[in-house]
């Protein structure tokens, strides 16, 4: 065995009390030292300095030092960060300045499908390929339908969605991986890209089905929209009529630019809380509930970090502009954290989690199956919302746990807030409302106090298996993974739903 100790000297390994007093340490070869002997000191020397403490033993508490915490762990997260999506930005704003200063409509829609590409690559790099084909899948449907007339576009769209998704994720583990497609590490990479693809796709069929947009763009306008660098890859989802907005504005000023970097603020302070902050929330304490709501409060803000980025690369490419009293801002909200973290109701937080896609589902999926009532309306809605997501088992059970609790909650507070006529809907009452007890009254207050409590009880049960196994996020969650962090809850949130469900039915 050749052993390599590099640049260091001999003080490094031996004390003065293993060397002869005569010896000088710093003149100390310990190439010329044989191995067997130096094995022996160096063991010596650590059984000598190691072995004998006890750790389990030692009063002290563990001492963090907040600044030292924040320059290990706050600085290079921040750098990481404004590294990855520092050209996400750039590539953003060079897509605003060139519909601001008048190029041709044809090069703007050009420019946005390069950049987009360009933001695909430096994220993705090869796997952007399932993307490319992907959308020319959805131009390919959308032409042949539109050439044959056929009135169920957004249909047959969600379909080839969902059948292309089920190919590129189930075909390897159904067929034993003789077709294999995609490398599970690879889907999850271009999951949330893929997932947005697929909403501007069945988007477009629905409003070409309704006449929102007049007729079928050409590939041109289309690979614009769908390869948009202000939604590509964190998001939002934007319709076809907003995108065409962007090209052709022209509007500009301060508070276009200002949004945008308040935004990118918001973003990394979230992350911060994410990766810093909650890393050492209650780390001197063992019970489960408050670890489960540590790991639960991680991935939110990880999730707000996106919606925070996603909303800073929309405003930068032009998306959210209203005007106002001859007064233009830019402002596309995606997420509501406030409401997520101190909430009403468990809807709420459903609603507030991502609103532009709360606004997709609730267009393109809930609306168009109320006919079936309001139940099979809510399931089917979280399903294909599930089924956007990827066909994991880990989201399936979540988002299906969230229409069940959701529902039986909503159900419960009507009956409680007609028969007690109180303001303790799942929803806030409108400042019109006829109830005889109103926001403000003491047991109203106290009524919405604990189901809001209730609530992040149930986001620390479903929010738990999100942890941040490096080696489970490249490849995603499965099901054992995610039953097993439930059995460590006892499955408590799922028995306090069966009992809420028993009291909304005996009421």
């Amino acid at each position: 065995m050749d052993l390599d100790f590099g640049d260091y000297d001999a003080p490094d390994y031996f004390t003065e009390d293993m060397i002869p007093e005569d010896m000088d340490l710093s003149d100390l070869d310990l190439s010329n030292i044989p191995e067997d002997v130096l094995e022996q000191l160096m063991a010596e020397y650590f059984q000598n300095n190691y072995e004998t403490y006890d750790y389990e033993s030692d009063p002290q508490p563990v001492d963090i030092s907040y600044v030292e915490h924040f320059k290990d762990c706050g600085l290079p997260t921040l750098q990481q960060a404004i590294q990855i999506i520092g050209p996400l930005l750039l590539l953003s704003v060079c897509v605003k300045l060139s519909s601001v200063t008048g190029f041709p409509k044809v090069l703007v829609h050009l420019l946005s499908t390069a950049t987009g590409l360009v933001s695909l690559y430096l994220f993705f790099h090869t796997s952007l390929h399932f993307l490319i084909t992907f959308s020319i899948l959805g131009y390919s449907l959308l032409f042949l339908l539109d050439q044959t007339n056929y009135q169920r576009k957004g249909a047959a769209c969600a379909v080839m969605c969902l059948l292309y998704s089920f190919d590129l994720l189930c075909e390897p583990y159904v067929l034993e991986k003789e077709l294999f497609v995609a490398e599970p590490t690879e889907w999850h990479k271009v999951r949330g890209s893929q997932m947005i693809l697929a909403m501007k796709i069945i988007s477009m069929g629905f409003d070409l089905d309704t006449g929102q947009i007049p007729s079928l763009p050409g590939p041109v306008e289309y690979q614009g929209y769908c390869f948009c660098v202000g939604s590509v890859i964190f998001g939002p989802w934007t319709s076809y009529n907003s995108y065409l907005e962007v090209v052709q504005s022209s509007s500009l000023n301060w508070r276009w630019l200002f949004s945008g970097i308040f935004a990118v603020f918001l973003s990394l302070i979230c992350l911060l809380l994410s990766t810093c902050v909650s890393s050492i929330l209650f780390m001197t304490t063992e019970y489960k509930w408050l670890q489960a709501y540590r790991d639960a409060f991680s991935f939110r803000t990880s999730h707000y970090f996106v919606s925070y980025a996603s909303e800073a690369t929309a405003i930068l490419v032009g998306f959210g502009e209203t005007r106002s009293d001859d007064k233009i801002t830019w402002n596309i909200p995606v997420a509501r954290p406030w409401r997520v973290e101190i909430p009403r109701s468990l809807g709420e937080v459903v609603v507030s989690w991502n609103l532009p896609m709360h606004h997709w589902l609730k267009a393109y999926v809930f609306k168009i199956s109320r006919p079936l009532g309001q139940f099979p309306a809510v399931l089917l809605t979280f399903m294909a919302s599930a089924m956007l997501h990827g066909l994991n088992f880990q989201l399936a059970a979540v988002l299906i746990s969230l229409a069940f609790i959701s529902y039986i909650e909503f159900g419960l507070r009507k009956k409680l807030a007609d028969a007690f006529s109180a303001c303790i809907l799942a929803r806030s009452c409108k400042p019109e409302c006829v109830h005889n007890y109103r926001t403000f009254h003491p047991i109203v207050l106290l009524m919405n106090l604990v189901f809001g409590l209730l609530t992040i009880f149930h986001l620390a049960y479903l929010g738990v298996m999100f942890d941040t196994d490096s080696s489970l996020q490249e490849e995603g969650y499965d099901m054992s993974h995610t039953l097993n962090k439930w059995s460590e809850l006892d499955y408590a949130s799922h028995y306090v739903a069966l009992v809420t469900f028993l009291c909304y039915w005996l009421i």
